[in-house]
């Protein structure tokens, strides 16, 4: 190094030492406490299907929220009893999350997917992937993933009265036959015979 190199470096020295240091602006504090996720809900009028799943912190925040998406200042300008029940396992999900199917799993009536009529677990409406099945509309293929023993029961009962071949051609004709599996048919059938 050259006495012209070392007089640079060492006035670079100097000079940055002699230049102001920036005063950084204090960072505004961050709330790291996260927020308790919200509580399900489902409000509505009881013996009505109006019913309606409301993320909220507390029940009473959950029917101001119904009321206020039906255009209704407060509980008395409405008139009618209004119902909430907990449903601990819809916390923390959005509301448009919920399908209908998950309404039947929480033991709560809802609309058929299939016609539209209101339905209950109670009478029999089932959730067949995210759909709402009531019993009317309920197949027997739609049975074969949740119940079935009530499978079996329909395949022998029909078996017993019209054969094996006359139940193939049953379920061909309603387009079922490729939908129950071969396991179910032969238990079917192991139940018929041994009735017989």
């Amino acid at each position: 190094m050259d006495r012209r190199q070392f007089l640079k470096s060492a006035s670079a020295g100097v000079l940055a030492a002699a230049l102001p240091i920036p005063v950084l602006a204090a960072a505004p504090a961050l709330d790291v406490t996260a927020a308790a996720p919200l509580q399900a809900f489902v409000v509505g009028t009881p013996g009505e299907f109006d019913w309606m799943h409301v993320a909220a912190n507390n029940a009473q925040d959950a029917i101001k929220i119904w009321l206020d998406d039906r255009g209704y200042d407060d509980e008395e300008e409405y008139g009618f009893a209004l119902n909430v029940q907990r449903v601990p396992a819809w916390d923390g999900r959005n509301t448009d999350s919920v399908n209908p199917a998950d309404w039947i799993r929480a033991n709560l009536g809802h609309c058929c997917s299939r016609c539209g009529y209101e339905c209950h677990p109670e009478n029999g409406a089932q959730a067949i992937g995210d759909e709402v099945v009531c019993e009317e509309c309920l197949t027997l293929p739609d049975q074969v993933e949740g119940n079935p023993e009530d499978v079996v029961d329909d395949l022998a009962n029909r078996i017993a009265c019209d054969g094996e071949a006359g139940t193939r051609e049953w379920l061909q004709a309603k387009g079922w036959l490729a939908r129950i599996p071969q396991t179910l048919w032969n238990r079917a059938v192991a139940a018929v015979e041994e009735d017989a």
